[in-house]
């Protein structure tokens, strides 16, 4: 089935749907929109037909309808803020979606995602993060997950003149706010075995995406392990 999102509008008009009639409509902030609104929602989806402005003749709507909300909409139902017969109209799958900082293992995925587009979008040629960028990021709880992600990449590529992003082009400080163990003075080898087992430990001993924040191999990864004798104080909870 094709798909066209829609652009996300707290009143959208029927009229708008028309290049969706066949594929797959998006609405963003459902729970923001006006009670006029939700009536003739609950309308369409109830017909499965709508009209133009103007015009008399209705347009067939056999669009999927997927909607999004950043506010609990059964709450709102309660409260007589929002239709009970169109919440339960739309309530057919309900996904609720973790936090990042409860699958930390996408951030890689979603950094070379959003670079991507960045790339795209402004022109750079910015191919990843630094190693110890890319170690802050797994090491913080994204209060605004995706989204906040999202927004320090997006500033971070307008800020970066080169093709790996460092911690110079981070607008804010807090995402590279990271307190290590004090290694040994003057001991070089407790002080790369402090900050490998401090990325193990953020990454609960995951040894790719450990891997990934160190800049090195697998391989390498599991060297350095056995010859600084690092413990793994993770009883076994490496995925991989």
């Amino acid at each position: 089935m094709p798909t066209a999102p829609s652009q996300a509008r707290s009143n959208p008009a029927p009229a708008s749907w028309k290049p969706v009639a066949r594929g797959t409509v998006l609405l963003d902030k459902i729970g923001d929109i006006s009670p006029t609104f939700q009536q003739r929602l609950l309308r369409v989806i109830e017909e499965r037909r709508f009209q133009r402005v103007g015009e008399n003749t209705s347009i067939p709507m056999e669009a999927r309808i997927i909607v999004a909300s950043n506010r609990d909409l059964a709450q709102l139902v309660r409260q007589g803020r929002f239709r009970q017969d169109l919440y339960y109209r739309l309530k057919v799958v309900d996904l609720h979606p973790p936090p990042l900082r409860e699958r930390k293992e996408d951030i890689p995925l979603l950094v070379r995602h959003f670079l991507a587009l960045f790339n795209r979008e402004l022109k750079k040629g910015v191919t990843d993060a630094a190693p110890d960028v890319l170690d802050a990021f797994l090491r913080r709880d994204w209060p605004g997950n995706v989204r906040e992600l999202k927004h320090v990449l997006e500033c971070a590529c307008v800020n970066c003149a080169r093709s790996v992003i460092t911690a110079d082009d981070i607008p804010h400080a807090p995402p590279l706010e990271i307190q290590r163990p004090a290694p040994a003075a003057g001991d070089p080898k407790s002080a790369e075995a402090a900050r490998i087992l401090d990325v193990l430990q953020s990454t609960r001993w995951d040894k790719s995406l450990t891997a990934k924040a160190l800049g090195i191999s697998r391989q390498t990864l599991y060297r350095k392990i056995r010859d600084l004798e690092i413990k793994d104080d993770c009883n076994g909870c490496d995925s991989l």
